[in-house]
């Protein structure tokens, strides 16, 4: 039921990650959880690092049970947290006599992740559970005494609060570059706007001129059409004035010739 439930929660809090990502992140924890666990076996097996224990075996399973949901911390923070707990609790109430520092250990990261990796519901959660289970461990005696648990309650919050700090500047920032995006993406679109309307003002101006010479081009064509017809006009009055005039002369002379034929006759 216990690996049931977490594998249901982790298809839960995975469904939107790339499988690339998912593998690159679940890499880089199960590289912090390795030398927690080996810390947690010399502790049992190690005399002169931990206590020696009648039952390294059983606080051997206790301890991994206790660790191995680390390496799952960034991937399902708040489903790690929790498992991470549940072991701890698990196994504090099977094994009082088993204490860790690698423990402690884990559950500062569990709740460092669960804050820097979380929305504010969802970490307020994992602090209440996290402080929850410290103190039923408290209670089932898997701690020295009380004030092992107010101080396990003030590291722990405190790395809580630390992740909560690191991602509120996270998504600050972000939020910073995402406006610098948008007013990056405005200024480009404002001075492709400008562009396009210096092009169509440009090309109006460009039209205008154009049109306008066109229009003086017709006129002058058209007046020097004109110009050239009242020219021509006026050469053809002056051949006829020319024709006429030596018509007139023409018949003149043919009178006088007429009239002395007739004074010759008269003589």
């Amino acid at each position: 039921m216990y690996a049931c439930g977490m594998l249901t929660m982790l298809r839960q809090w995975t469904g939107d990650r790339p499988d690339k990502e998912l593998r690159r992140v679940a890499r880089n924890d199960a590289i912090i959880t390795l030398p927690l666990g080996v810390l947690v076996l010399l502790e049992i097996w190690v005399p002169s690092i931990g206590d020696t224990l009648d039952r390294p075996a059983l606080a051997t399973l206790c301890g991994l049970v206790g660790v191995l949901p680390l390496a799952a911390r960034r991937v399902a923070p708040l489903a790690a947290l929790v498992a991470v707990l549940a072991g701890a609790v698990v196994g504090g109430i099977v094994y009082p006599d088993f204490k860790s520092f690698s423990l402690f250990l884990v559950w500062v990261f569990a709740a460092y992740t669960v804050g820097a990796h979380e929305s504010n519901d969802r970490a307020l959660w994992g602090l209440i559970a996290a402080l929850a289970g410290i103190g039923l461990l408290g209670v089932a005696g898997a701690l020295q005494d009380q004030s092992d648990t107010f101080s396990i309650w003030i590291f722990v919050g405190a790395a809580w609060g630390l992740g909560r700090a690191i991602r509120s500047r996270e998504l600050r920032a972000q939020t910073l570059q995402t406006q610098a995006e948008h007013l990056t993406a405005e200024q480009e679109l404002r001075a492709q706007r400008a562009i396009a309307e210096e092009r169509t003002r440009i090309a109006r101006e460009l039209h205008d001129v154009v049109a306008h010479g066109v229009s003086v081009m017709v006129v002058q064509a058209g007046a020097a059409q004109r110009v050239h017809q009242q020219q021509l006009g006026r050469q053809r009055g002056r051949r006829h004035a020319r024709v006429a005039q030596t018509m007139h002369g023409f018949f003149e002379r043919g009178a006088n010739v007429e009239r002395g034929r007739r004074l010759t006759r008269d003589w």
